[in-house]
């Protein structure tokens, strides 16, 4: 088909469709919205080419809908960094890169001895490509930047050279582990493609990777937080596509789920916020922030009391507390409290009970957890009575779907 192929200019598109129609939307071809349905059946065509072992669909009375499906006891390896590897070249770039490679295995060389050289290796062809001295500069100075290649200065003449080879052998074990659990894991996975391949020693009971395809987000807000700059977010909501200046401060990755977040404070309304890198569609780095360390250490302050990613409009912490029966020989109970308490306090209170008791900005995000104790649960009490309301009547309605009193 037309405008069809398996190599990109621009991951975002690309970004987009996994996450809408393969990670969380498992829409169809007619649910393309006001992508056309030529665009939709490419890009299909794209990511199958990928993941295409990966692949499901589903007929039902709306149509064919298709999705992903990963099971980590059989998957070594994180597939989404195969569409990190299918940036498209052109020939000119692609031409230059090996040429310039070749040529320096043999010694270092200026510019214009590489301009020659090169030069005399593409008149061969019979319609070869040229290439002038300030392009290969360019060429030159961006990998330097990046160290694939070295400079150094010999009088007026500067010389690039190849750095010195790296044995990658004795790092295969800890570059599989990085590539898998580690942020930005692909560029370990691109080193392990230099080496001869081997099924991984490692499997993970939760391995969470598909926020793999928000990598060139994350990447964008590490190197402004390096730079301690504010950047402006792209980002997208119930009401569209909308944009905001954030200091950014940390990132964060659910234990839960592990959807990864921004921490960050908001320019315009002066309070610390959090975003979702998956509804972050684009960002720029803007200037320098002068009091970047200090947000971050007031940040840190805050930090013990934020139970999930909610902050709040106005930073105001709530109590939340709740009392457990535990049996003398259910130490395993306790032993669970005590791990994922997080900031909060547990204290035996009387005979087999025990009194959980936290002090976070948003209460209404302990329910999820407290619910796993259902069963156990002797009172309940918040300072958001709002928040221990939607809990009782949550209670009730379960009652009340299972035939049960109260």
């Amino acid at each position: 088909m037309a405008g069809y192929g398996e190599l990109i200019k621009n991951f975002a598109r690309v970004r987009d469709y996994i996450r809408e129609f393969y990670l969380y939307g498992c829409k169809g071809r007619e649910e393309a919205g006001k992508k056309s349905a030529r665009t939709y059946d490419n890009e299909k065509r794209r990511i199958e080419s990928w993941l295409h072992e990966y692949m499901g669909a589903r007929r039902d009375k709306d149509g064919k809908t298709v999705f992903l499906s990963l099971d980590s006891r059989r998957t070594a390896e994180n597939p989404f960094f195969r569409a990190f590897a299918a940036k498209s070249f052109t020939d000119a770039d692609i031409t230059l890169h090996f040429l310039l490679f070749d040529i320096l295995a043999d010694g270092e060389r200026t510019a214009a001895q590489l301009t020659e050289e090169i030069a005399r290796r593409l008149n061969a062809f019979e319609a070869p490509l040229s290439f002038d001295e300030s392009t290969l500069r360019k060429k030159l100075n961006e990998y330097a930047e990046k160290e694939l290649l070295r400079k150094r200065t010999e009088g007026k003449r500067v010389l690039y050279f190849l750095p010195p080879a790296f044995d990658l052998a004795p790092l295969q074990a800890a570059l599989e582990f990085f590539s898998e659990a580690a942020p930005l894991g692909e560029l370990g996975a691109f080193l392990l493609d230099k080496l001869p391949n081997r099924p991984s020693p490692f499997r993970f009971k939760h391995h969470y990777v598909t926020g793999t395809p928000d990598d060139e987000v994350l990447l964008a807000l590490l190197e402004a937080m390096r730079e301690k700059r504010a950047v402006l977010l792209r980002k997208r909501s119930k009401k569209g596509e909308n944009e905001c200046s954030v200091v950014p401060v940390r990132i964060g990755t659910g234990v839960q789920s592990g959807r990864r977040y921004l921490f960050g404070r908001d320019v315009q309304y002066r309070v610390f916020r959090a975003y979702r890198l998956d509804f972050i569609s684009h960002v720029k780095a803007l200037d320098v922030c002068e009091n970047f360390d200090e947000l971050r250490e007031r940040f840190a302050e805050i930090q013990p009391k934020i139970w999930g990613a909610s902050i709040g409009e106005e930073a105001r912490t709530e109590r939340a507390q709740f009392t457990l029966k535990i049996g003398r020989d259910e130490g395993y109970i306790l032993r669970r409290m005590l791990r994922e308490c997080r900031g909060g306090s547990i204290e035996q209170t009387g005979d087999e009970e025990y009194t959980f008791r936290a002090e976070v900005y948003d209460s209404e995000e302990l329910l999820g957890w407290i619910r796993t104790f259902t069963g156990r649960i002797l009172s309940l009490d918040f300072s958001n009575r709002t928040v221990e309301n939607k809990f009782k009547q949550d209670m009730r309605e379960m009652y009340r779907m299972y035939g049960l009193e109260e």
